[in-house]
Parts: C-alpha cells; sequence; structure tokens
C-alpha cells in the first residue's frame, strides 16, 4: 500500500501515464525534482493532503485534479519557473 512518494532531486521527467488506483496515497514530495514536466491525473488518489513540488524548473503542466482533490491541504509550488496556469476540474 503506496502512502507516500518521495524523489527529491530525482531525475524523473514524470510519474506516470495513465491514471493509477493510488487510493492511500498522503504526500509526494518531488521538490528539486528539475526535469519533472508534468504532475498526472491524480483523481484516484483520494487521499492526498501534500504535494511539495519546490524547484520543479522544468514542470509545465499539472493536471487539473490535483487542484480538485477534496483532502489536498497543501501544494508548494515555490520556483516552477516554466508552469503557466492553474486549472481545476470542472464538476
Amino acid at each position: 500500500m503506496l502512502v507516500e512518494i518521495h524523489m527529491q532531486y530525482s531525475h524523473v521527467t514524470e510519474l506516470w501515464h495513465e491514471v493509477k488506483e493510488v487510493v492511500n496515497l498522503e504526500r509526494i514530495d518531488l521538490s528539486e525534482c528539475k526535469k519533472l514536466k508534468s504532475l498526472p491525473d491524480l483523481s484516484k488518489a483520494s487521499k492526498i493532503k501534500w504535494v511539495n513540488l519546490i524547484g520543479c524548473e522544468s514542470l509545465l503542466v499539472l493536471h487539473p485534479s490535483v487542484l480538485s482533490l477534496n483532502t489536498l491541504e497543501t501544494l508548494i509550488l515555490d520556483s516552477c519557473k516554466k508552469l503557466k496556469n492553474l486549472t481545476r476540474e470542472d464538476p
């Protein structure tokens, strides 16, 4: 059962392509992943509380599902220089 993802300073460009059943996932820390280009659909991650993307300089896309998560308490986007807009999914 995956509860947390900690991949700070990794060279990952994305986590996964398709929607994943990560229903117990609560925290994602991808801080300083300089090559990360997108954060995937997290609509099945119904327990997410905290996402840290500090220093993800190549981040272009934050999937709209991220901002639509009812449980999300903290989203940190400092120094995401290429991220241009944030949108929510329509209800």
